[in-house]
């Protein structure tokens, strides 16, 4: 067997064990999807449900390398690709419906502050424009030493720092939007302070992402004005994976919202996340709540954010993402 069809084999089980972590990742209160008593998911009949649900996932990872050894043709790469997403899907779906009936019934009851929360950038102001500063600062040395730039130079320096601006405004509205339009779920105490400290982390994530862009395409545009023939990004880049790895780990310790380890007393009345489970569609894939002004909601299945899709608000966010997207498209 080739080294190319070992990793396609890996291919099934990382999709498996995904949908193996799925159903924890989620809040303290939320299984599948639906907000439930806590001793409900960890009781006799939630346990039951969970392994049902994980033995027809790995029942379906092991039948698609059956068939991908079996098969070594295009049925077998497609059983490979899909068979697990499909199952996975389904099964997660099906315990959705068994797990609906048991649901918390809403109370209605909304708690709020009476503290402002903090929604500014993580490190403040200057620390979120930084590299904006960087890519102001790598255009005016080239702008200078303009008459330096080799003949015969094809590539226009300043494009690369266009490209970068579109890319880096995008990450820094995203960060920004989730500062201040993400649902607030506790209003004090040891849980509020986990939730703002989970995404703190979240939104500085995304400035470091923006710190390693402007560095990499600074140095990609500021060659030509050096007469340097090659900028080697290596080491920058190998951040990203290492960056994108920890922040992984990080989350999984905490886990959704940070609430792993808060205890049931310190997160007091809340039930889940608690925005309505009527509000969640597609198994609680998409959340649709018209009288939610929030733009970001915490993810039901997997962590981390998703958007509140009846908002607005949400639409002009996408389609300020969309705009530098299309325009570096169709320039460059």
């Amino acid at each position: 067997m080739t080294q190319q069809n070992l990793f396609l084999l890996l291919v099934p089980l990382v999709q498996a064990t995904l949908f193996h972590a799925a159903p924890r990742l989620s809040r303290p209160g939320i299984f599948f999807s639906v907000t439930v008593d806590e001793a409900f998911a960890t009781g006799r009949e939630g346990r039951a449900l969970l392994t049902r649900y994980r033995l027809i996932v790995w029942a379906a990872a092991a039948a698609s390398i059956v068939v991908k050894l079996t098969f070594d043709s295009p049925i077998g790469f497609f059983a490979l690709a899909g068979l697990v997403t499909v199952t996975g899907f389904g099964a997660w779906f099906w315990t959705y419906r068994q797990v609906r009936p048991h649901a918390l019934t809403a109370t209605g009851v909304r708690a709020a502050s009476l503290s402002p929360r903090d929604d500014s950038m993580p490190g403040g102001m200057w620390f979120a424009a930084g590299p904006f500063l960087l890519l102001a600062a790598t255009a005016l040395v080239i702008y200078l030493r303009w008459d330096r730039v080799p003949e015969g130079t094809t590539t226009n320096p300043f494009a690369a720092l266009a490209i970068a601006a579109a890319m880096i405004l995008m990450t820094t509205l995203l960060g920004f939007s989730i500062m201040r339009y993400m649902r607030q779920v506790a209003t004090d105490g040891p849980a509020a302070r986990a939730e703002q400290r989970f995404k703190n982390v979240q939104v500085l994530y995304l400035t470091v992402a923006a710190y390693i862009m402007a560095i990499t395409f600074s140095g990609l545009a500021i060659m030509p004005v050096f007469a340097i023939s090659s900028f080697n990004v290596g080491p920058i880049w190998v951040l990203i994976p290492l960056l994108n790895i920890a922040m992984v780990v990080w989350m999984l310790r905490v886990g959704q919202g940070g609430q792993r380890g808060v205890s049931p007393g310190a997160r007091g009345a809340i039930r889940g996340d608690a925005t309505p489970d009527s509000a969640w569609k597609g198994g609680g894939l998409l959340y649709f709540n018209p009288s939610d002004p929030a733009i970001w909601v915490e993810k039901r299945i997997g962590i981390g954010y998703t958007v509140n899709f009846a908002n607005p608000r949400t639409w002009l966010l996408i389609g300020i993402f969309a705009v530098p997207a299309l325009a570096a498209r169709l320039l460059f």
